[in-house]
């Protein structure tokens, strides 16, 4: 995705990219995040990274994270493709 992303004039791809890949990018950070308040405060930001598995140490079914994370995604993929769209001009 980074190298379509580069790939697209006027940089409006590295743009939208976040947005596109907003799920990925969550999940991501979130053991990032982790890892970072551990040293700093030395307890736990989430019960376990990354943050699907937080969730669902919350109780939330797997199949319910799924598809909030899904739905999340397909927004956030339509956002970022109306901005990247509207870029373009």
């Amino acid at each position: 995705m980074g190298v379509v992303a580069a790939l697209i004039p006027n940089g409006v791809g590295i743009i939208v990219l976040p947005l596109i890949a907003f799920i990925p990018l969550i999940e991501t950070l979130s053991s990032f995040l982790q890892l970072v308040w551990r040293k700093l405060f030395k307890r736990k930001l989430f019960l376990i990274a990354p943050l699907h598995h937080h969730l669902e140490a919350l109780g939330w079914p797997e199949t319910q994270v799924t598809m909030r994370f899904w739905f999340l995604g397909a927004i956030f993929a339509i956002i970022g493709i109306v901005v990247g769209l509207l870029g373009r001009g």
